[in-house]
């Protein structure tokens, strides 16, 4: 845990202030590999009176972290919660800041937990198929499940 910088955002205000500071953090400190943002969707779904505002913020804030991923060479991960989408009677999950927020990333994953398993779905990538794993969370890191526990 020694390489790892952490911030606390309490408003949107202060989340978009960290994305713009951000460059020159990564400036300060060029070991960085990795920015995860969990979640970016919290401080923008409530008590925001403005959809419109909300909206130019967000796609702001969507291209400026997609700046500086090429300009300094690193990953980016996105967290956002999902909302229940009900269409034709059946229910599914959707991102909670909507369709033009999803056109920001570049790859979705959904995370998920289904009868004791974990899953991952890639559900969006410019360059691989849609695909549906399972996974485990072990003390040593996010690994394959054993071959005996594999079942689609």
């Amino acid at each position: 845990m020694d390489n790892l910088h952490y911030f606390r955002v309490h408003d949107y205000i202060e989340q978009i202030a960290l994305v713009n500071i951000l460059p020159s953090f990564l400036r300060e400190h060029p070991e960085v590999v990795l920015v995860v943002m969990d979640s970016v969707s919290f401080h923008f779904r409530q008590d925001f009176p403005d959809m419109g505002l909300r909206t130019r913020l967000l796609q702001g804030m969507g291209t400026k972290l997609l700046s500086i991923a090429n300009t300094f060479g690193l990953a980016i991960v996105l967290m956002n919660q999902v909302t229940t989408k009900f269409s034709n009677g059946r229910e599914s999950y959707a991102p909670s800041l909507g369709q033009s927020w999803s056109h920001v990333a570049t790859n979705q994953i959904m995370l998920t937990w289904e009868s004791g398993s974990r899953w991952a779905h890639l559900t969006k990538s410019p360059t691989h198929e849609s695909k549906r794993v399972r996974f485990n969370i072990t003390p040593e890191g996010v690994r394959d499940p054993p071959e005996e526990e594999e079942v689609q």
